[in-house]
């Protein structure tokens, strides 16, 4: 292959995983968007007390369900992201497949929406808490095991450390969720536990976009030789 075609194919390349990066960015960036406009849509559900997911029944329900899809959309794309721009090794095989699978089980929590509080237990609601509780483990074993993976990358090295420290919170929060259940203050602490490892999905995105934008070398999940 001429140098020339070389370098066509890895702009081609960077050009890719930038728009992936994009999809990332924006699909999460809606998720949170609509979150906030149905807190005002859906001003009888008290956020300390709901979960999210709640918004799923009922008055916009369908607006609730398209942002899980956007989400569930921007975590594989992140994922797909980072297994481009990171260095191989085993970490990077097994943090972006756990994050591939939180999209997964974003998805369908999304397909199969949640019981509403003090309403009947249904099937699909037993579906959609097995499948959440599987994709909140999934990010927050994925987070800590790329952040190792992200140590030993100079293109991700200066995130290792953000990334890792995220992680703690994200568990920590997790923590706190699994505490506050049957409080009145349950759904304000899945808020949080969201919003933090949202915010690592934010970054993660944004990271890639700089990595395709900047990077002279063709994206082929190899360290930089330069």
């Amino acid at each position: 292959m001429s140098s020339t075609t070389a370098r066509n194919v890895g702009n081609r390349e960077r050009s890719s995983v930038e728009r992936v990066a994009w999809v990332g960015i924006l699909g999460t960036l809606f998720f949170i968007i609509v979150v906030v406009a149905l807190h005002f849509l859906r001003p009888e559900y008290n956020p300390a007390a709901r979960f999210i997911s709640e918004f799923a029944v009922g008055p916009y329900g369908w607006l609730m369900t398209v942002a899980f899809f956007a989400l569930g959309l921007a975590s594989f794309a992140i994922a797909f992201g980072i297994q481009k721009t990171l260095s191989p090794s085993r970490m990077r095989q097994i943090g972006t497949g756990l994050i591939g699978v939180f999209g997964v089980g974003v998805l369908l929590a999304g397909t199969f929406p949640t019981d509403v509080q003090g309403g009947p237990i249904t099937t699909t609601g037993a579906i959609h808490d097995g499948v959440s509780l599987l994709s909140f483990v999934a990010v927050i074993v994925g987070i800590f095991v790329n952040s190792r993976g992200f140590a030993r990358d100079p293109r991700w090295k200066s995130y290792g450390i953000v990334s890792t420290a995220l992680g703690v919170a994200t568990l920590v929060a997790f923590i706190g969720l699994f505490v506050s259940f049957g409080s009145a203050w349950v759904g304000a602490s899945q808020r949080i536990f969201v919003g933090v490892f949202l915010l690592w999905l934010l970054l993660m995105a944004t990271r890639i976009r700089s990595i395709a934008s900047g990077s002279r070398e063709p994206l082929t999940g190899q360290l930089p030789t330069g």
